[in-house]
């Protein structure tokens, strides 16, 4: 039997589109706040309120952080590690399975 090349499922797909969509709207969180970008920015508004509900249960991280100005965010780190290795492993269990059984 040959070696037929990886075509991932839509689920697959979409499994790596939505993580890498939260990855791009985290990352674009966490270079704002190193930027000091101004909150009151309607972009920054918005991108806002999109990721506080997905970083607000990992506050906890940032109780030494100032609270205005140059802001290093370490929930948004690890928010972003996190939805990386869900995002992977999501990805694997969809597609990982059905490329081994197209190899067997």
């Amino acid at each position: 039997m040959q070696n037929q090349p990886f075509s991932p499922s839509l689920a697959g797909m979409a499994v790596a589109w939505a993580t890498g969509a939260g990855e791009g709207l985290l990352l674009a969180r966490l270079l704002a706040r190193l930027l000091a970008a101004r909150p009151d920015h309607p972009f920054i508004q918005v991108l806002n309120a999109l990721t506080t509900p997905l970083v607000f249960p990992l506050r906890s991280l940032d109780n030494g952080q100032p609270h205005f100005g140059a802001v290093l965010e370490l929930s948004t780190l690890t928010l972003m590690l996190v939805v990386l290795g869900v995002g992977l492993l999501l990805w694997y269990a969809i597609d990982g399975r059905n490329r081994s059984k197209r190899r067997s």
